[in-house]
């Protein structure tokens, strides 16, 4: 999958970073291994995020659940299902905190 210079510069003017590479998740969320697939997609994006640059992870192409802007992980607080069954202190090896993230895109 790849950004057409538009969507880069609309990252850019809303995130203040512009992306290289897009990565889509695809879940079923009727299917019985959903909740397992929302784990899975976290710890995916997370481990994409603390080994790379800025990024952020949106559902629905729109809504913030998490986000590393300028080095910072936040886990958006308004998001919470998207992290029931992870012990985040297990999960997530950087600094991070959990606040509000209102979406530029909505």
């Amino acid at each position: 999958m790849g950004l057409d210079e538009e969507s880069r510069s609309l990252f850019e003017e809303d995130f203040h970073f512009k992306p290289t590479m897009l990565v889509g998740f695809r879940l079923n969320p009727n299917s019985p291994e959903y909740a397992a697939g929302c784990r899975t997609m976290l710890r995916a994006s997370l481990l994409l995020l603390e080994h790379g640059r800025d990024g952020v992870l949106l559902f629905n192409g729109e809504h913030i659940v998490l986000q590393r802007i300028g080095g910072v992980l936040t886990l958006n607080a308004d998001r919470g299902n998207w992290t029931d069954g992870l012990h985040l202190a297990n999960e997530i090896t950087v600094p991070y905190k959990i606040q509000p993230l209102n979406s530029p895109l909505l």
